[in-house]
């Protein structure tokens, strides 16, 4: 799934000892003096550079947000396994990014199925089509 934020930046860590995913945080801004990227600490109740914990990885881009527009008709459709029927869902509307993409919202992402669907894994049906 596509991720945005504010900054266009994301930061990576490390996994800890034992685990296999590491954590993954929102750049919210950048240190006035030197530039470096700044997440948000919990434990510490603020703002501290991303390169100050020892398991910082990397930086890096993701998509920011520029505008809306509407749905227009448009929905997504996914195809299910076996006798299941094609889950058909409205977009109610496009989210505009920096970079050029129109992403689309959507209203149920689980489908009923328990599981979140991604969006880029559906196929587009215009406003005329038939799915």
């Amino acid at each position: 799934m596509t991720r945005f934020n504010a900054t266009g930046y994301i930061a990576h860590f490390n996994p800890p000892e034992g685990q296999e995913l590491g954590n993954v945080l929102d750049v919210v801004d950048w240190h006035p003096e030197t530039g470096k990227a700044l997440v948000v600490d919990p434990t510490a109740g603020g703002l501290r550079t991303a390169t100050s914990y020892a398991n910082f990885s990397h930086l890096e881009e993701t998509d920011v947000i520029i505008g809306t527009l509407p749905g227009g008709g448009w929905r997504l459709a996914w195809k299910q396994v076996g006798n299941e029927p094609v889950l058909v869902e409205p977009i109610p509307g496009w989210l505009i990014a920096r970079s050029g993409f129109a992403h689309p919202v959507t209203t149920n992402l689980t489908g009923g199925y328990g599981e979140a669907l991604d969006p880029d894994e559906a196929s587009l049906i215009d406003p005329g089509e038939t799915p």
